[in-house]
């Protein structure tokens, strides 16, 4: 459930300003109702950028929000987006040639 106090340990928070309280619960609740969607969040709304929207959701659900991880280590992504960049091969060879295809 979203919790109701937008205040932080140091006073109040600076993600409120030009949203009305009603608004950014609004927000949350609409993330919470598509599956944690924040493109969906956006589409109905209009607002917030999925920037400000994953800000709120960590200040009034921590733990909440989606977070995605790159599937591979950072040297093994970095070879693959070289030999892609490089156009030696197609992103499956890539791929398959790294093991993460």
């Amino acid at each position: 459930m979203v919790q109701e106090s937008w205040t932080l340990a140091w006073g109040r928070s600076p993600l409120v300003a030009g949203y009305t309280r009603e608004q950014r619960l609004r927000a949350v609740r609409v993330y919470e109702r598509y599956d944690r969607s924040a493109a969906s969040v956006i589409n109905e709304l209009g607002y917030p950028s999925h920037e400000v929207l994953a800000r709120w959701v960590d200040e009034l659900e921590p733990g909440r929000r989606r977070l995605w991880r790159a599937p591979v280590d950072e040297p093994t992504g970095r070879r693959a987006v070289a030999g892609y960049a490089s156009g030696e091969a197609t992103s499956r060879r890539i791929g398959e040639e790294l093991g993460v295809s």
